[in-house]
């Protein structure tokens, strides 16, 4: 299970220093810090990032806008802009580009954290279809909830352990099991528990062929896969059960793959 991404592009190399620490001790990983808005761009081949900040007013033959634009045409990765005193026609320019949220320097790092764990939510609703292109806006001050949060998007979950999200793969997932209202996936080293029931967690992960439900309370990876019986399975060793409703379709969907 990785930590969120971020690359930094900020041409102010100390406000540069002050966000990459800060984003660190929420938990972030920091991929890059990048003066140039050309530089960053050419980082993000050898390793992408789920996330970049991106001041507006980078000095270069990029500005932050024409960075954003550039990213977007190659990357489906979310924009956060920070932004000091820009006029209403850069701002106009930066809106046509959707970032997920604007940032106005000085800000304190509970207003990036809100920001990125934004963005991450944002881009769960763009992956299930649901999304409406969100208006640049200060980011509100949202109550943590108490339950387990968890973003969707479409090759990993980002789940909120403690103070921080958490990326996990989906590759890394092994099986789902119901827990009342609630719903728990179990990877190779850990399990999570998410405040969603098993149902909408399989709606979820429809966009993901690999995964498939097997009893009413049971959602298995085929990639993991390793024993069928009459009425049970077995993924990493561990016994599931397998109810006739759900099997002719596992069975069917083993024989094509």
């Amino acid at each position: 299970m990785d930590a969120v991404k971020i690359l930094v592009v900020e041409d102010e190399m100390i406000v540069a220093a002050d966000i990459a620490d800060a984003l660190q001790r929420c938990g972030y990983e920091v991929t890059g810090i990048f003066p140039k808005g050309e530089r960053a761009f050419e980082s993000i081949s050898s390793e992408i990032p789920d996330l970049v900040l991106l001041d507006i007013n980078l000095r270069g033959n990029w500005d932050g806008i024409t960075t954003a634009e550039n990213i977007q045409n190659h990357y489906n990765i979310p924009i956060i802009f920070l932004t000091a005193n820009s006029d209403k026609q850069t701002f106009d320019r930066a809106k046509q580009t959707h970032p997920q949220a604007f940032l106005v320097k000085p800000f304190d790092p509970g207003d990036l954290e809100r920001a990125v764990e934004l963005a991450v939510s944002n881009m769960e609703a763009s992956v299930q279809g649901n999304a409406q292109v969100s208006a640049p806006m200060q980011v509100p001050d949202l109550q943590q909830s108490a339950s387990p949060q968890s973003y969707f998007l479409k090759d990993r979950i980002f789940i909120r352990v403690k103070d921080v999200m958490k990326k996990i793969p989906l590759d890394d997932i092994l099986y789902a099991e119901a827990e009342s209202n609630y719903s728990r996936i179990h990877t190779h080293s850990q399990s999570f528990l998410l405040s969603i029931t098993l149902k909408s967690l399989s709606e979820k992960l429809a966009h993901a062929e690999e995964f498939i439900r097997v009893h009413r309370s049971y959602l298995i990876n085929l990639q993991k896969l390793e024993e069928v019986g009459t009425v049970y399975l077995r993924v990493d060793k561990q016994q599931i059960p397998i109810s006739k409703a759900y099997r002719p379709a596992l069975i069917e969907r083993i024989q094509y793959m």
